[in-house]
């Protein structure tokens, strides 16, 4: 997964939704577009605008998502959870949302998928 973020995203700054957040910037060495580290602190929908802020401003064209939001796995197993709860599905909703763009897996492991956007209006 770490190998397949850094190939895939040669930014700096990228979004990552997954229970594994914070692991995962460790081992890339990349920054979080999210106001928040670790994704469990959002609870709210208060909480969430606040922290997708920046990501709303600039609409990235790749992010990094945990393979169960686009169906390319039954579970990713993830290294850190929290019992039936899950804020990943709702943030890339509401991401595509403010966005108005649909996001779509082009390269999937057991775990985790890059994800790209088909369409981004307007493009940034």
């Amino acid at each position: 997964e770490v190998e397949m973020i850094k190939q895939n995203l040669p930014e700096n700054k990228i979004v990552i939704l997954s229970p594994d957040d914070t692991y995962l910037f460790y081992l890339t060495e990349k920054q979080n577009f999210l106001s928040d580290n670790s994704q469990y602190t959002i609870l709210t929908e208060v909480d969430m605008n606040y922290s997708l802020k920046d990501v709303y401003q600039t609409c990235p064209k790749r992010i990094v998502a945990d393979c169960t939001l686009f169906n390319k796995c039954k579970n990713s197993k993830p290294f850190t959870t929290l019992a039936g709860f899950s804020i990943q599905p709702i943030m890339l909703k509401k991401i595509q949302e403010k966005c108005n763009l649909q996001y779509e897996a082009k390269i999937c492991t057991e775990q985790l998928c890059i994800v790209e956007a088909k369409n981004q209006w307007p493009i940034r």
